[in-house]
């Protein structure tokens, strides 16, 4: 059984997306080292207004 790293439904051997949320899985190798990257949500610009004294 495969454990999904966003959901953690167990999903059989062999699969390649979770069958709970669709998320891709990475199978457990015994002796391999797995590496999960996640891309860093882009925030968007914020221009702030200059501040005033009143």
């Amino acid at each position: 059984m495969i454990p999904c790293p966003n959901c953690g439904a167990e999903n059989p051997d062999g699969a390649e997306r979770c069958e709970n949320c669709k998320e891709q899985l990475v199978p457990i190798v015994p002796g391999k080292t797995s590496v999960i990257i996640h891309e860093t949500p882009k925030l968007p610009f914020i221009k702030r207004a200059p501040f005033k004294k009143g």
